[in-house]
């Protein structure tokens, strides 16, 4: 019986690295990383929060929930000349290498990332260079919803050129879980491990890719040094100390030397200085610096590969879609079935705008979602 993957909403992240002549150095400061959340992406992650399935996240355990270590599948894809010249130079071991970081990296999320297929060669003038910016993203997007993409598979596209519409050069660019407009993530070159000495790029965008915000967000509001409202403001995670921005203040010594309180500092009625996570691959710190993920964010991770990223789980260890009464959504014993209790927290959510019992994604449970639950019953 088919076992149903789905995708959900989100945004486009955009991280950029530092150069010295040309070369990524290990201890180079990146270049200023945003992340553009417009309205709707807010209001996605309120729905999430809403519906409970942020408090999923953050309370998720996948030692404790049955389900073991999960494989999602990936492939990358060498931008070249349409002649089949330049692209990335040593590219095998790059591949190898940036998979082992990240490997290495979510190991404490329960996550594995297995190369797909054989890498893939796109020799596409076309995308030899990619611009992108917060209000011209269609190239970057054209990338992804190109042809070579495989379906049920993290598409990770290593170009030559990543710039955003001023010229600044870029690092890499990712989607949230479930960016409408389409799903993927491009590297640039120099963002890279190996002779550029970037091991934490890939991470980071992954990172994203999972539903990570960068530390220093403000979309949901100014997080305080002292946490009052962790849960509400900055990137809605508790470990990750108030971040102010570090983009040219952490010093060669990963020594964050940049401001102590915010500028308006009676708005969090608060004297703790600000103790930003240097070391964390979701901050904007130096590239050498972030070395990182706090335990929060590995459990926002593992329940985003888990669910929201579902589509690409390949291996063992994988929470079936429709098994909605097990331990870690509802809080019953694990049953690892797909039965009458998940036919029951469907009806129990009926007509509700979303949540993990909203099976297709379609922004309200319904007829499609009980089908869904019809397929796939039995054991998962």
């Amino acid at each position: 019986m088919r076992k149903w993957r789905v995708v959900g909403a989100g945004a486009l992240g955009w991280c950029c690295v530092g150069f010295a002549t040309g070369i990524l150095t290990l201890a180079a400061a990146a270049a200023p990383c945003g992340v553009s959340l417009g309205e709707s992406d807010v209001q996605w992650m309120e729905r999430a929060i809403a519906t409970g399935e942020l408090a999923d996240a953050q309370d998720f355990d996948w030692q404790d929930c049955g389900g073991g270590v999960v494989q999602l599948g990936v492939v990358f894809h060498i931008i070249r000349h349409n002649d089949g010249s330049d692209g990335l130079y040593y590219w095998e071991d790059v591949v190898t290498q940036s998979l082992e970081n990240a490997n290495r990296d979510l190991a404490g999320a329960g996550v594995k990332l297995v190369q797909l297929v054989n890498t893939q060669f796109l020799n596409d003038d076309t995308y030899y260079a990619v611009i992108s910016g917060y209000g011209d993203t269609s190239q970057f997007y054209d990338l992804v919803n190109n042809d070579s993409g495989v379906l049920g598979a993290i598409n990770v596209y290593q170009v030559p050129n990543l710039h955003d519409t001023d010229g600044t050069e870029l690092g890499g660019l990712a989607t949230y879980p479930g960016d409408v407009l389409g799903q993927g993530i491009v590297i640039n070159n120099y963002s890279t491990p190996g002779n550029f000495g970037d091991n934490s790029t890939f991470s980071h965008q992954i990172g994203h890719y999972l539903g990570l915000y960068h530390t220093s967000e403000t979309s949901f509001g100014v997080e305080c040094p002292d946490e009052s409202n962790c849960g509400t403001a900055g990137d809605l995670i508790c470990d990750t100390a108030a971040d102010p921005g570090l983009q040219d203040a952490v010093d060669g010594n990963c020594v964050y030397v940049g401001i102590e309180y915010p500028a308006d500092d009676a708005a969090c009625g608060t004297t703790v200085p600000y103790a930003p996570p240097v070391d964390n691959f979701m901050s904007d710190a130096r590239v050498g610096c972030r070395t990182t993920f706090s335990p929060d964010q590995l459990k926002r991770m593992s329940w985003f590969a888990r669910h929201w990223r579902a589509s690409a789980i390949i291996g063992t260890g994988e929470v079936c879609v429709g098994n909605l009464s097990n331990a870690c959504e509802s809080g019953d014993m694990p049953d690892a079935t797909v039965d009458q209790l998940d036919l029951m927290a469907v009806l129990d959510h009926w007509g509700a705008p979303g949540g993990i019992w909203d099976l297709d994604q379609s922004g309200v449970v319904g007829i499609v979602d009980l089908l869904i639950v019809l397929e796939s019953w039995g054991p998962c």
